[in-house]
C-alpha cells in the first residue's frame, strides 16, 4: 500500500489483504448470479414470443381461411340471385258477364243428402200382443204373474226372488225385429250360472230354485241389436213350466262325493273232514 506522505510502499498485514479478497470474491459472484439471471429471464421471454408466433400460424389460418371461402360463396351466391331475370306475372282481361253470371249461379241446385243405410227401429206392437198372448195362455194354466210386461232395450239385468217349491218361474221375452235374438242366464244365490237352452226372436226360459228360503237371484238378458223387446214373467206348477219331455232347468245339484270302493276280504278256505 502506497503512502500518501512518504509516497513509500508499505505492505498490509495478512488479514487485512485475506479480508479484501474475501470482499472482491463476494462481489465478483454477486454479479455473476445478477448475469446470470437476466439471461435466464431473456430466455423465458424469447421463447414465450415464439410460442405466441406459433399459436397465430396454425390456429389464425384454421378460422380466417374459412370465413374467407364462406364470405366468397355468400358473395357468388347473392352476385347469381341479381342476375336473375324475374318475368313480371301476365295480366288477363277478365269479361264483365253481370247478371248472366249472376243468374247462372243462382239456378245451381244444391247436392242431395247422402242416404242413411241405418233402418228404423222396429215396431214393439207385434211383440207386446205376443207377450201378452202367453200371458193369457199362462193364467190359464194356474200361473200367476211374477214381472209384469214392459218394453227394454239392449242387455237387462233384473232381480227375481225365488224360494224352493211346487211353483216354478218362467221367463218370457219376444224381440220385435225379425234379425234380433234374446238370449238369458240366470245367477243363483250360490253363484252358479244357468244358461237358458236356446236363443231366438222368442224366448222361453223356465226355472226352478233349489234354494230354501225366497233368495235373489240375478237375471241377465241380451240382445243382439238395439231394437225394442217386451219382457215379462210368471210362475206356473212345475208341470206346467217343464212338461212331460222337457230338461229341468233347476240350479245344478251339489256333486255327491265318491263312494269308497269295498274291502276285499280273504278267501275262507273249508278243510275236509276226516
Amino acid at each position: 500500500m502506497r503512502c500518501d506522505y512518504c509516497n513509500r510502499e508499505n505492505p498490509l498485514p495478512p488479514d487485512v489483504v485475506a479480508q479484501r479478497q474475501r470482499q472482491v470474491r463476494e462481489v465478483q459472484a454477486a454479479n455473476q448470479a445478477a448475469r446470470i439471471y437476466q439471461d435466464q429471464q431473456q430466455v423465458a421471454k424469447s421463447t414465450r414470443r415464439i410460442g405466441l408466433w406459433i399459436t397465430l400460424f396454425t390456429v389464425l389460418p384454421a378460422v380466417i381461411i374459412p370465413l374467407v371461402i364462406v364470405l366468397r360463396v355468400t358473395s357468388s351466391v347473392d352476385n347469381a340471385i341479381g342476375n336473375i331475370n324475374i318475368p313480371p306475372p301476365p295480366t288477363f282481361n277478365i269479361p264483365n258477364f253481370g247478371a248472366a253470371v249472376a243468374s247462372a249461379v243462382a239456378t245451381v241446385a244444391p247436392p242431395d243428402p247422402v242416404a242413411t243405410t241405418a233402418r228404423p227401429a222396429a215396431d214393439p206392437k207385434p211383440a207386446e200382443e205376443r207377450v201378452r198372448a202367453i200371458l193369457k195362455e199362462k193364467d190359464g194354466q194356474g200361473c200367476r204373474i211374477l214381472m209384469a210386461a214392459a218394453q227394454h232395450q239392449g242387455s237387462q239385468s233384473f232381480t227375481a226372488t225365488m224360494s224352493r217349491g211346487p211353483l216354478c218361474a218362467i221367463f218370457i221375452g219376444v224381440a220385435s225385429a225379425d234379425d234380433e235374438k234374446l238370449n238369458a242366464s240366470l245367477t243363483t244365490p250360490f253363484n252358479e250360472t244357468v244358461p237358458a237352452s236356446s236363443e231366438g226372436k222368442e224366448l222361453i226360459f223356465p226355472y226352478c230354485a233349489s234354494t230354501s228360503g225366497s233368495q235373489p237371484h240375478q237375471l241377465k238378458v241380451n240382445a243382439t241389436t238395439n231394437d225394442p223387446y217386451v219382457f215379462a214373467a210368471v210362475d206356473c206348477p212345475k208341470a206346467v213350466a217343464f212338461p212331460k219331455g222337457s230338461v229341468s232347468a233347476a240350479a245344478p245339484a251339489p256333486v255327491p262325493p265318491p263312494k269308497a270302493a269295498p274291502v276285499a276280504r280273504p278267501p275262507t278256505v273249508t278243510r275236509p273232514r276226516h
